[in-house]
């Protein structure tokens, strides 16, 4: 095989001076892709790995583009197997594959099938991607102001320009993972250039919605969106929606905008009932996660409750074990009303309480604390009723579901912690409210079907 009868790959490391090796190197020079320039700029000003690569591709002559770490290590056939893609597909404008991780970080990193509706919820695809010279020179560089999720920022501008992406599920190379990586620099924030990303390319879709009212209690709200912002996974946005609370809470609301919050504010207090509603209105996801603010999410509860409403066609709702909840939510009264849980103690607490539980769904009553629905579901049913207040709102809503032949659930698999009756609670009729938002479901409803929510029916584990 004639490795230098193929088109030019200039493969860019982007190095960074206190680096003493370039780890890479090795492997580049042992692929049974020879026809290759190979490109190391240091990055001497501490400018950052986008600069540097954009620097890179200056010097750059090849018909193919590979922006490489210097920290990884290719597999002898890698870039021999994405040039043959490029070589056979003219409309693809980068192939990238799956990889293993090491250091820090250790696992599979596995991407997906190309999709340019997928790629605006996520980015499948990694730097380490063979990338066709015009369909880079299409859209200029690397934006050099993200701090975070340039790849994803130049694949979307790609598609943008209509390019296609090809995925190689294999794992071609090994990245590792440091405090020093030169990729590693910039703020933390996921949500944060997240949501910065999204504004750029102007994408109004996300996959969750977490919908929290707040009604004062700064403190507890605070917790609620620390562990929400930890421990959400996926592609989601978060409301708040400000139901006329205090100064003090309303200017923290407002400042969570910062970090690209939708924050919804009513100079009117709506209550629990007209709180939720008002938040699911400006609701952009396919699931929606209603969450009071007295609350701590343990990880990826978000994508364990989705998956009980795309296992069965036949849920309108489902919730999470819980510590304070009026329905089979609720564990062993030792879980009860701790408040001297804070988030760093929700998985811990997630682990211990999970591990006991056999994993299934359960067809139960629910309550609103934490419930997660689709859009659709929510269109169908209708909003909760205005008239109906809290204690009443959810199980009105429940019924209504029930008459479509939809019934809640319960996921034993997710825990969430619920300080209990923390927000709204705290107002000096809301027991009162609570009763009669129940007696009203019962004339709304009658008996017989509110005493159908506390029906405890298993379902088959799927």
């Amino acid at each position: 095989m004639d490795g230098f009868s193929k088109k030019l790959i200039s493969v860019i490391i982007p190095h960074r001076t206190d680096r003493q090796r370039i780890i890479c190197m090795d492997s580049l020079t042992n692929q049974t892709y020879k026809n290759l320039e190979i490109i190391v700029k240091f990055d001497v000003e501490c400018q950052g790995a986008p600069v540097v690569r954009n620097n890179g591709f200056e010097m750059a002559t090849g018909d193919y583009v590979f922006f490489c770490d210097d920290d990884i290590i290719l597999k002898p056939d890698a870039l021999e197997k994405m040039a043959t893609v490029l070589d056979s597909n003219p409309e693809v404008g980068f192939v990238y594959c799956d990889y293993l991780k090491k250091g820090t970080v250790k696992g599979r990193q596995n991407g997906e099938l190309f999709s340019k509706d997928l790629l605006k919820h996520r980015n499948y695809a990694a730097t380490m991607s063979l990338v066709r010279r015009e369909a880079f020179q299409d859209v200029g560089r690397f934006d050099e102001g993200l701090a975070r999720y340039q790849d994803w920022d130049l694949w979307l501008r790609i598609t943008g320009a209509g390019w296609k992406g090809y995925y190689i599920p294999e794992a071609l190379f090994t990245a590792f993972f440091g405090k020093e990586g030169i990729s590693s620099g910039g703020p933390k924030n996921r949500f944060k250039m997240t949501h910065r990303l999204k504004k750029k390319h102007n994408i109004n879709e996300y996959a969750y919605s977490v919908i929290i009212p707040i009604h004062n209690e700064k403190p507890l709200a605070q917790k609620c969106l620390e562990t929400v912002l930890a421990h959400t996974g996926g592609d989601y946005e978060v409301i708040l929606v400000d139901d006329c609370s205090g100064k003090e809470t309303a200017d923290w609301i407002r400042d969570q905008e910062n970090i690209g919050v939708h924050v919804v504010r009513s100079d009117v207090q709506l209550g629990h009932t007209g709180a939720v509603n008002l938040g699911a209105k400006e609701a952009r996801g396919q699931f929606l996660c209603f969450l009071n603010s007295d609350t701590l999410v343990s990880p990826q509860w978000n994508f364990l409750l989705a998956q009980v409403l795309i296992n069965n066609m036949n849920i309108s709702a489902v919730g999470p074990l819980t510590s304070s909840s009026a329905s089979l939510q609720q564990l062993h009264d030792m879980y009860k009303r701790r408040m001297d849980y804070g988030p760093g103690d929700i998985v811990a607490l997630n682990k211990m309480v999970v591990g006991k539980q056999e994993k299934k769904a359960v067809v139960a009553k629910i309550t609103g604390f934490c419930f997660v629905t689709t859009s659709l579901i929510w269109e169908a049913i209708g909003e909760f009723d205005p008239e109906i207040p809290a204690g009443g709102n959810e199980a009105d809503w429940l019924i209504r579901g029930m008459d479509l032949g939809l019934y809640p659930a319960m996921c034993t698999a997710v825990y969430v912690h619920h300080y209990g009756n923390q927000t709204y609670g705290k107002m000096k009729d809301m027991r009162q409210q609570w009763n009669h938002g129940n007696q009203m479901v019962v004339q709304k409803h009658g008996q017989e079907k509110m005493d159908r929510l506390e029906l405890e029916l298993f379902m088959e584990k799927k």
